[in-house]
């Protein structure tokens, strides 16, 4: 599938989250290949910030919707709201995952309006997006990381910096910044 197929499928989910006031902002492979280069994705994923009253609106709205069927949610014990919701919406597979700790709140405040094609999209900075990819730290994350490196030009590496200390993977960002020659 497309990056503009997943994009047609996000514009259309998304009017789900803009209809409760659902802060959102595309992460992952989608929000990579926006900074980047298209890559192959297996879904589209968003962080998303909502409350204990706006989760059962959207999960009742979902369930209204015959082109949505929620599959998983994960939530720690105690939390109204889960920190992971996957979904499959008009056969893609979504993912939500909501913001728990204060860097995901920040990543959202972040988030830059980017226009494709005719539509409008929220997306995490270039910035956010490679420190949630040095959380994840798998070999496609690492691939993700490099062609950011290769194709943003001007990225606030102390912003980076700052929270690869936070998150212990200081080590880490070094050293893909020397694999990329940075």
């Amino acid at each position: 599938m497309s990056l503009r197929e997943y994009l047609t499928v996000a514009k259309e989910f998304v009017k789900h989250l803009n209809s409760l006031n659902i802060s959102h902002a595309l992460i992952g492979g989608v929000g990579t290949s926006l900074w980047s280069e298209e890559r192959f994705t297996k879904d589209v994923d968003f962080t998303v910030a909502m409350d204990s009253k706006q989760w059962p609106l959207l999960e009742a709205a979902l369930a209204k919707d015959p082109d949505a069927k929620i599959f998983k949610t994960n939530t720690d014990s105690g939390e109204t709201v889960p920190y992971l919701i996957r979904l499959t919406y008009k056969a893609i597979t979504i993912d939500l995952l909501t913001a728990q700790a204060p860097f995901q709140a920040l990543l959202l405040t972040r988030k830059l309006l980017k226009k494709v094609d005719d539509t409008d999209f929220y997306l995490a900075t270039a910035e956010d997006i490679i420190i949630l990819k040095l959380l994840a730290n798998r070999a496609q994350d690492r691939t993700d990381i490099g062609k950011i490196l290769l194709h943003v030009k001007k990225l606030d590496f102390p912003y980076i910096e700052q929270w690869a200390t936070t998150w212990e993977v200081l080590d880490l960002w070094h050293q893909i910044q020397k694999e990329n020659n940075i």
